[in-house]
């Protein structure tokens, strides 16, 4: 019997196997909800639809009853209440104020706390310990919000207002460094004064930093948002994210309960104000559960660990009830840790490959002019190896501050790359690895990871995609100034990889993951097939306005028209990608050019925006085939805001051009990007010669 693909996410084969302990618990895939109480009940979901979530984050109205029976119907579900560790109501005098004595709002309604009082930190533990003692003390631990150990960025409030922080009401705006100091200190309290009084509680939570002393040892886990829409677009790199994931899996404290969630890209996540259930138009909102690349990439990933996941619309709202078939697929237990396969076949030749012999090699060492802290360096041999150790006697107010770097060398934007390095110290602290250009702006290429560093000899490697190009002005700088000790670096190395996917294999099926910006193909794997489901297109094809693709009429305007992100107020409108294009006059409005990938029947729409501060009007699609019509369709585009409008079905062939041209009727007219969906399903139960992955 065959076994499936779960999913057919993005990755490659086997080449090493990372160690990550397989842990007890439900089967994969592991469901999330945060904060749905009120998206599922109020739309009739029963306790038995609800069971089949494992997790459920800051659900605070379940009854004692209802946690029983969820529990009875899934014996590994875990139930947290939730509080925010910053926010909450608090008596007047415990308020963070700004310089003109007004409290931050921060949320709707919502203001934050002055973490820099001892007295508002307890208030806060004491709310938590109140909490987890409710329901009759069911519940298995509690979700703590916006674990933020520093605040000095907080420069403008949730309207945009400039805000100067005053945490001790004298009318002076504070130090930033002091301020971040107490604060870091009140949080750092309150979370210590949960964790002694609920020992075996499981503690998640949103934003806190894993390498700051003792929140490994305070949380069980993190509930990671939306990273996995950052990578798509490109704000986050994949290998970062990755790291941090699988380091809350293996160094919080056990059990360990992390969640990734994911979501769509950010103009629907954030573009439509902080209450996007009324102010979001149920067409955007549909185009957002219907992305089905985002919410694979999430779950893929997700399933490279042993974490659980949760799709929602982001961080303006959660708890969504969409259900996918892949969450259906019950894959069982893992087999093993997740394994990566290069595929060395399409490694260019000459690729960059740099051993730095240190005995031969001298790094730059350099400290900053204004930086008091002494600090030296020097080499020795110890057992045949040679070694950098930077000497500091009086911490840095930076880490930056002291700094040793590699010679230059060059790398290509989009390639991937490993750097390894072994590093010990004379005490456990954590040093910073970038590889940033050697002259101003001083941009880094990708690499930038904060790392703990023991006193045992200890190997570091670390994946990257280069960001940008360098034609000998990359560098590998460790930046070590905030902590006095001896650092000992050696064996300093990058090499490009060639490309590569992730896979993991189950008791079920596997779950192969890209996670790069270029498409793969390589055989289908023997013994499966893909599984089979109803909802995902095998191909979503979106050909953006301002790609070679489509070519504008004379007198049709380009245009970067979008309201933006984190927006208190509207209007909310967004061009989709980075541009739309407005024909307010004329007849002619431009055409597009295609091909299609297989022999389908294609269903083909287009973005129409909130075209706000216009007119908007008519338009006529006509897509020919070789000078012949074959399909047509008018279309009111005033009848559609923030919504991929349908234009028409059609037989589609590869290997042909079709033309879409576009004829303005009335109006001022939007051209936007053209998406195509193939009527052949993604998990068709099918087998091929050849598995492709597009980009993740």
């Amino acid at each position: 019997m065959k076994k499936s693909i779960f999913a057919v996410f993005y990755i490659v084969i086997i080449l090493m196997i990372q160690s990550q302990a397989v842990v007890s618990g439900p089967d994969y895939p592991r469901l999330g909800n945060l904060w749905g109480y009120w998206e599922l009940v109020d739309k009739g979901y029963s306790i038995k639809d609800i069971a089949r979530y494992d997790l459920l984050l800051g659900w605070d109205e379940l009854s004692a009853d209802n946690i029983r029976a969820l529990k009875k119907l899934n014996p590994h579900i875990k139930i947290l209440c939730s509080i925010n560790a910053i926010e909450n109501e608090v008596p007047e005098h415990l308020y963070l104020r700004d310089v003109n004595g007004k409290k931050i709002e921060v949320w709707t309604d919502s203001y934050r706390v002055n973490m820099t009082l001892k007295e508002a930190a307890e208030f806060l533990a004491r709310a938590a310990i109140v909490l987890l003692n409710s329901k009759k003390g069911l519940w298995d631990g509690i979700f703590i919000d916006n674990v933020m150990l520093d605040q000095s960025w907080q420069t403008h409030d949730m309207h945009g207002n400039p805000v100067q922080i005053d945490s001790d009401c004298n009318g002076i705006a504070d130090d930033p460094l002091e301020f971040d100091r107490k604060w870091q200190e009140g949080v750092l309290y309150e979370l210590e004064l949960i964790r002694k009084a609920k020992p075996d509680a499981i503690i998640v939570n949103h934003s806190a930093d894993l390498s700051v002393p003792g929140i490994a040892r305070i949380f069980n886990g993190h509930s990671i948002g939306f990273s996995t829409a950052n990578i798509i677009e490109k704000e986050e790199d994949f290998f970062d994210v990755f790291d941090r994931y699988i380091a809350w899996l293996s160094m919080a404290k056990k059990p360990a309960v992390t969640m990734i969630e994911g979501s769509p890209l950010d103009d629907f996540a954030y573009g439509y104000g902080y209450k996007p259930y009324n102010d979001m138009p149920a067409s955007a909102w549909e185009t957002a559960r219907e992305d089905y690349r985002c919410m694979r990439f999430g779950l893929g990933f997700t399933l490279m660990g042993d974490g659980y996941y949760a799709y929602e619309i982001g961080d303006t709202y959660h708890g969504n009830d969409w259900w996918y078939d892949e969450y259906d697929f019950n894959l069982g237990r893992p087999k093993g840790s997740y394994q990566i396969r290069e595929l060395k076949e399409l490694l260019p030749s000459g690729a960059l490959q740099i051993y730095w012999n240190l005995e031969k090699t001298d790094f730059e060492f350099w400290t900053f002019e204004q930086n008091p802290a002494p600090a030296s360096y020097n080499k020795f041999n110890e057992g045949g190896k040679t070694y950098y150790r930077i000497t500091i006697k009086t911490p840095a107010k930076e880490a930056w501050h002291i700094s040793i770097a590699t010679p230059v060398f060059s790398l290509q934007k989009g390639r991937q790359y490993t750097v390894s390095f072994k590093a010990r110290s004379s005490l456990e602290r954590n040093i910073i690895v970038s590889i940033q250009q050697n002259h101003p702006d001083w941009e880094n290429f990708g690499l930038l990871r904060e790392v703990t560093v023991g006193k045992s000899l200890k190997e570091y490697t670390f994946n990257f995609t280069a960001r940008i190009d360098g034609i000998f002005d990359a560098r590998i700088l460790f930046f070590c100034g905030e902590t006095a000790s001896n650092i000992d670096i050696t064996d300093v190395s990058i090499r490009e990889t060639p490309p590569l996917y992730m896979y993991r294999l189950f008791e079920k099926g596997m779950v192969i993951l890209n996670p790069l910006d270029r498409a793969l193909e390589f055989p289908f794997p023997a013994g499966y097939r893909r599984f089979s489901g109803q909802q995902a297109p095998r191909h979503c094809m979106q050909i953006e306005d301002d790609s070679q693709a489509y070519t504008p009429a004379k007198g049709v305007e380009k245009k970067s028209f979008d309201s933006g992100e984190w927006k208190s107020r509207g209007p909310y409108f967004h061009d989709h990608g980075v541009s739309v294009h407005l024909a307010k006059s004329g007849t002619d409005a431009g055409e597009f050019r295609f091909q299609v990938p297989e022999h389908d029947v294609w269903s083909l729409k287009t973005w129409i925006m909130n075209l706000y501060g216009y007119e908007a009007g008519k338009a006529r699609y006509l897509l020919y085939d070789g000078g012949k019509l074959i399909a047509e369709t008018m279309l009111d585009q005033t009848q559609y805001a923030e919504a991929m409008a349908p234009l028409f079905e059609v037989e589609l062939m590869p290997g042909k051009i079709y033309v879409l041209a576009i004829k303005r009727l009335s109006g001022t007219i939007a051209i936007d990007c053209l998406e195509l969906r193939s009527k052949r399903r993604y998990n068709d139960g099918s087998r091929e010669a050849a598995l492709r992955l597009g980009p993740f």
